[in-house]
C-alpha cells in the first residue's frame, strides 16, 4: 500500500512577527510540490489581504490553502500590551483545538485528500502538539524568535527551579 501524498498543516502563532517566517517557509514547502494549509486568523487574514499582495503571492501554488479560523478575541480588541497574549492563547485553544481534533482525526483522514500527514506548529501552542500526538499525526515546533531568546526562554524555568531567579541581592553579583 503506498503511502499518503505529504500534506501539511501549518499553525502559526498569530501574532506580529511570526506569521511571516511561517509563510516563507509554507512557501518553500509548496516549492517542493508539497500540500500545505495554513491555519491563520481572521483578524491576521484580513491585515494580510489589505496590506499585502498575500493572494497574489500564493495564487501560483494551487496545493496552497489558507484555512481563516477566529482567534478567539473579540474583533475590536487591540492584540497589543498587557495580557494579551495569554487572552490569544486561551482563545486559540478554545476556537482552533476543535477544529485540529476534526482534521487530524482518523475519520477526516478518508474525507481531506491527501489527508494530513504533518503538523508544523508555533512551539508555544502546546495544545496543538497534544492534539497531534493524540491523533499519531507527527508534530514539528516552530519558532520565529532567536536562539538566544529560545534558550532563554527554555531555561528560566530551571533557573527558577534552582533558586537561581529571582536574583537573591545585589551583593550576590560580587561573589
Amino acid at each position: 500500500m503506498s503511502s499518503p501524498s505529504p500534506h501539511i498543516l501549518m499553525f502559526p502563532l498569530p501574532a506580529q512577527g511570526d506569521l511571516s517566517p511561517m509563510l516563507k517557509l509554507a512557501e518553500l514547502l509548496c516549492l517542493a510540490n508539497l500540500k500545505v494549509t495554513f491555519i491563520n486568523s481572521t483578524h491576521n487574514h484580513r491585515c494580510l489581504t489589505r496590506y499585502s499582495d498575500i493572494e497574489t503571492r500564493f495564487s501560483q501554488y494551487p496545493q496552497f490553502e489558507f484555512k481563516v479560523i477566529p482567534d478567539g478575541l473579540p474583533e475590536d480588541h487591540p492584540r497589543t500590551g498587557g495580557m494579551w497574549l495569554l487572552e490569544l492563547l486561551q482563545g486559540l485553544k478554545s476556537n482552533v483545538q476543535p477544529f485540529l481534533r476534526e482534521r487530524l482525526s482518523p475519520e477526516s483522514r478518508s474525507i481531506h485528500n491527501p489527508p494530513v500527514t504533518c503538523l508544523i506548529a508555533d512551539a508555544l501552542l502546546r495544545f496543538a502538539f497534544h492534539v497531534a500526538n493524540e491523533a499519531e499525526v507527527p508534530a514539528i515546533g516552530f519558532t520565529a524568535v532567536g536562539a538566544c531568546a529560545l534558550w532563554a526562554f527554555t531555561c528560566i524555568p530551571k533557573l527558577i527551579d534552582a533558586g537561581e531567579v529571582p536574583f537573591k541581592a545585589a551583593s550576590s553579583f560580587h561573589k
